[in-house]
Parts: structure tokens; sequence; C-alpha cells
């Protein structure tokens, strides 16, 4: 539930600058299943979503903490 109220804040209420969102990792616009366990992050890491249309995008497996939480912001694209 942490999560998905990570990711909707994240999508809808966050704005970043597309040359500047300090991302430890980039999510195409391609990619619609992201597993935290295929990638490489850290609690506190921000995890950026390349401007883009998506169908959907279903996020698994992302684990942060309360003090350092995973961000996901919508970088580059409208929010």
């Amino acid at each position: 539930k942490f999560l998905i109220i990570l990711t909707f804040i994240g999508l809808t209420t966050i704005s970043a600058i597309a040359q500047n969102c300090n991302c430890a990792i980039t999510l195409d616009s391609t990619i619609d299943f992201a597993s935290g366990t295929v990638y490489n992050y850290a609690p506190g890491d921000t995890i950026c979503l390349g401007k883009g249309w998506r169908n959907h995008l279903q996020l698994r497996d992302w684990s942060g903490s309360e003090s350092n939480p995973i961000v996901f912001i919508n970088c580059g694209g409208q929010g």
C-alpha cells in the first residue's frame, strides 16, 4: 500500500526538470513492467519515469524504508 501511495504521489504531484531529475534509474516509456529485483537501487533513490506515453506500468518488489522511501517521479513528461 505504501508503494502505491508513493507512486501515486510521485506521478501526480511532483514536477521535475527533464535535464536534472537526479534519477538513480530511468524507466523508459517502452517498459510496461519493472521489478525492483532486476535494478540496482538503494532505499532513498529516485526512480524516474521517462517521457512518453504508456498504456500501463506495473511496478513490483521495490523496497525503501519509512526514513528512506523510494520515490517515483515523472521526469521530462507531463504530469
